[in-house]
């Protein structure tokens, strides 16, 4: 919702703030310029600084993989090998072999999309359009859908498919590792994650979720002391406090190897050390533009569910759709 942000809310550019506070290189110094971007407007306004960030990554159950013949220490990373092992595990286990979350958004259909080649938005003659209505599209989408076509994906809400993964009755889930503290605590077995499957040789392209922190005040000492809190939300120490009890990755640099910060918890943890190295494949989170921006993402949501009941095929349904929210937009 970063459009949604810029067009509707009266910020303060975050450059301003920093430069006003006497501080105007500490986002330059602290932060990746791909982490930047994650809360910046096209024209380059800082409109928020990123501070709980997720990327997508495939949860499995290494007891389910031994039960069904596959390796725990070789999990599956590519598409292919997903669709293959979630058969597998279906046919040898009779569990369920694969469900992707289905939140209220398109952030690892983004993912999926991206991944394949595909583009969620394109510009044409300077003007926004979906850019979803692709064959790499269409193909990405369909291989979640065949899966839950032939019996070994499930199509549920997040509460079943996330209690399925909690109970043992799920092989792998693919969500955000933002789940990684709630799974770990829950699971009465050994939970281990894997990068964001890729489509072949093809390199994964991973939007970005979680959330920025923005500066609202337009009087210059609250501004300051707003700038101040930031700073010490973002310091290694809270962020590894705030990152150790949700599962969220810190956006700050060096904070993994700062002792004060996440080294302790990173190098005990391999879930957290893999999600860590995604952090340099985070791309912008697409944001639909204008007044319908939010419409336009619902009738991408209802797609999913059109696609994944089998309703449709991918290709159809991701035209009709493409079609409706270049009206909107």
């Amino acid at each position: 919702f970063l459009n949604y942000a810029a067009e509707n809310f009266k910020y303060t550019d975050l450059n301003e703030a920093f430069k006003a506070a006497g501080d105007e290189n500490f986002m330059k110094d602290n932060y990746l310029p791909n982490v930047l971007q994650l809360a910046q407007t096209e024209d380059g306004k800082q409109i928020g600084l990123p501070y709980s960030v997720s990327v997508p990554v495939l949860f499995y159950n290494p007891e389910i993989f031994e039960k069904a013949g596959l390796d725990p220490q070789n999990p599956p990373k590519t598409w292919e090998e997903v669709s293959k092992a979630a058969k597998q595990i279906k046919d040898k286990t009779g569990n369920m072999g694969f469900f992707m979350q289905e939140y209220a958004d398109n952030w690892t259909q983004q993912a999926l999309i991206e991944s394949n080649g595909g583009k969620m938005l394109t510009k044409v003659d300077g003007k926004v359009k979906a850019g979803f209505d692709t064959p790499e599209s269409a193909a990405a989408y369909q291989v979640v859908a065949d899966m839950v076509k032939n019996g070994s994906g499930l199509h549920a809400t997040n509460e079943e498919g996330f209690q399925a993964y909690l109970s043992g009755k799920l092989g792998m889930v693919c969500t955000t590792i933002g789940k990684r503290a709630n799974f770990e605590k829950g699971a009465k077995f050994k939970v281990m994650a894997s990068p964001f499957p890729a489509f072949g040789k093809k390199p994964t392209k991973i939007p970005a979720g979680g959330n920025f922190l923005m500066v609202f005040s337009k009087d210059a000492e609250k501004q300051k002391a707003a700038i101040e809190f930031i700073k010490y939300l973002e310091s290694p120490e809270a962020l590894a406090k705030w990152s150790t009890g949700t599962g969220y990755l810190p956006p700050r640099k060096g904070v993994a190897d700062d002792p004060k910060g996440f080294k302790k918890l990173a190098d005990e943890n391999p879930n957290i050390k893999m999600a860590l190295q995604e952090m340099t494949k985070v791309t912008k989170w697409a944001s639909f533009p204008g007044a319908n921006g939010l419409q336009a993402e619902q009738l991408l949501i209802d797609a999913r569910d059109i696609i994944l009941s089998g309703k449709m095929s991918a290709k159809d349904a991701l035209h009709q759709t493409a079609e409706k929210i270049n009206k909107l937009l």
